[in-house]
């Protein structure tokens, strides 16, 4: 696919994608599988359902479901609409449900059948009309709305609003943070010129889609990388097992405490072996782990390959964000075999700042900034002085990936960033002089 400039020419280019799967999603011991030549029809047919819905472009769509191939469809076609999305989490609060809406100034809600039934009790003037993505004989199912024939579909420019996403809100109430179509094509972009999805590969996306980090990176990159989304039936272990396994998944696409639980899991196991189990495990992960960071040799993934066929038998890479990864969690986890990838960022940086690398050992850190992503220290009095951390300070970030500011909120906006233009992530952390950055609190 040529360069991307906004993300209407990533969904309109979905149609060239060759026969296959665009999404494969288990559920109730089935597996479906929705192609991309249906997957490109299907927004379609959704974009112009919005549209005779009188969505206008630059109009906010709330978007609050569980994990599917609806929920992705539903996305891009209001992307494609020229909405901005704004994915909800299914189990915020009332109150934060109803401030979100308000902020937002949603007039649709694409959701289901049952979470519909909450506007009732909300206190808002003019409550979202909802469009349903399940329940098909309900009226307010979204293919009730199909025309005949659709008005042309808008281009938004690079500029315009995408995305609104809410903070979660642990210190006040959840702050707007819009995202351009820029902001998210040069952060699709940038992580493709990586090589870390390759065209063969096959990620297993278990995260909810309503964060920027499953959202973009779970998401968004594998449709521009044109690699199947494969997503598992719940979030238990024997659910992740069954669709790693089946959905033949190269890449788990994780946060910290998947990982801490997936090696758990195997360490049980193994404890409740036969002691020459045992003894090879643990002789095996020591010679792996020594030969991996001391000769850079990794030989983990065929000695100890029979431990890992009982849980992810084709998977290459374990991709970690969200989160700080335990060093000696990712050390593991590569010496089973595995390339741990670990990515840094946040919401308004949509959000890579930086990626560690599969291959790139450096476990203490986060790794190091994507192309044209800028990262400088800014010392802070009361860490500065401290001998053993001479270089930690406030972590300041710029780059195309940076939003311009906070909803309605001009004075946290004028808080957030430095007097010449750098995003405070409002971390501390430290660079090393490979441009490595380890953080520290």
């Amino acid at each position: 696919m040529k360069q991307l400039e906004t993300l209407w020419q990533l969904i309109d280019g979905l149609a060239e994608r060759p026969a296959g799967c665009a999404v494969i999603r288990f559920r109730d011991g089935e597996t479906e599988c929705l192609s991309w030549q249906e997957l490109s029809r299907d927004i379609k047919r959704f974009t112009a359902a919005l549209m005779a819905a009188g969505l206008r472009p630059g109009e906010t769509v709330a978007l609050q479901a569980d994990n599917s191939s609806e929920w992705i469809l539903s996305c891009l076609a209001i992307l494609r609409a020229g909405g901005v999305v704004t994915p909800l989490d299914i189990q915020l609060g009332t109150q934060d449900l109803q401030r979100i809406l308000g902020d937002s100034g949603a007039r649709f809600l694409v959701t289901t059948a049952a979470l519909a039934e909450r506007l009732a009790a909300l206190a808002l003037a003019e409550p979202p009309r909802a469009l349903l993505l399940d329940h098909t004989e309900d009226p307010r199912h979204w293919r009730h709305l199909l025309a005949a024939e659709g008005p042309a579909m808008p281009q938004p420019a690079a500029e315009e609003p995408a995305a609104l996403f809410y903070t979660s809100g642990t210190s006040g109430p959840p702050k707007g943070v819009p995202l351009t179509h820029g902001n998210l094509v040069f952060q699709i972009e940038r992580l493709l010129e990586t090589g870390l999805v390759r065209p063969t590969e096959r990620p297993l996306m278990p995260l909810p889609l309503h964060h920027v980090y499953p959202f973009v990176v779970g998401m968004l990159l594998p449709l521009a990388a044109g690699v199947p989304i494969i997503l598992p039936g719940g979030l238990t272990g024997r659910e992740l097992i069954y669709a790693l396994r089946q959905g033949r998944a190269t890449m788990f696409m994780g946060v910290p405490r998947l990982y801490e639980a997936l090696y758990q899991g195997l360490a049980e196991r193994v404890a409740a072996s036969g002691w020459l189990v045992r003894l090879f495990f643990r002789t095996g992960m020591a010679l792996s782990t020594r030969l991996g960071h001391r000769l850079g040799i990794h030989w983990g993934r065929g000695l100890l390959a029979p431990f890992r066929r009982g849980i992810a038998p084709r998977v290459r890479i374990m991709a970690s964000g969200g989160a700080a990864l335990d060093p000696q969690l990712a050390r593991r986890l590569d010496a089973l075999g595995w390339r741990v990838a670990i990515g840094y960022g946040l919401t308004e940086t949509s959000p890579l700042v930086t990626v560690l690398l599969p291959g790139e050992l450096r476990f203490q850190s986060v790794g190091r900034p994507l192309p044209g992503v800028e990262v400088r220290i800014e010392p802070v009095p009361e860490v500065a002085g401290e001998e053993q951390l001479p270089a930690v300070g406030e972590v300041l970030v710029r780059g195309a990936g940076v939003f311009s500011g906070y909803r309605n909120l001009p004075e946290l906006t004028a808080e957030a960033f430095s007097s010449d233009g750098w995003f405070r992530t409002g971390d501390l952390g430290a660079l090393d002089d490979k441009g490595y950055l380890t953080l520290a609190g």
